[in-house]
């Protein structure tokens, strides 16, 4: 049961679009909605592992893109300092991204194994 608003969106708040059971931003590094969108309404049986999969595997892609971008910048292959730039960006935000998800991830663990039966 999902609860919309009176525009039949979801309800955001500071830009993040709410659902029942997940948030997400509509502008991410990631592709927005055309990438995010596939993954959790036509695929019901998509696993939380296999999106932690996917993730990682894109934080990798990016930390790779923006390796390659600097290093043809940096052999005179480019002189497009912007797109370096960018994707240095994206890679770092990616990571951060990661690394906060695996936090919570440890958090949740955490709390779990201190509840008591």
């Amino acid at each position: 049961m999902a609860i919309l608003s009176a525009g039949g969106q979801y309800p955001s708040v500071n830009g993040y679009y709410l659902r029942p059971t997940i948030s997400y931003k509509a502008d991410t590094i990631f592709g927005g909605d055309d990438k995010l969108a596939p993954l959790f309404d036509k695929q019901p049986g998509v696993s939380f592992a296999d999106m932690l999969k996917s993730g990682l595997a894109e934080v990798n892609r990016l930390q790779f893109d923006a390796d390659a971008m600097s290093t043809a910048f940096a052999a005179g292959e480019t002189d497009n300092i912007h797109a370096v730039l960018i994707a240095g960006e994206k890679a770092d935000i990616a990571l951060q991204f990661a690394t906060a998800v695996r936090t919570k991830l440890l958090d949740a663990y955490q709390e779990i194994m201190r509840m008591q039966i």
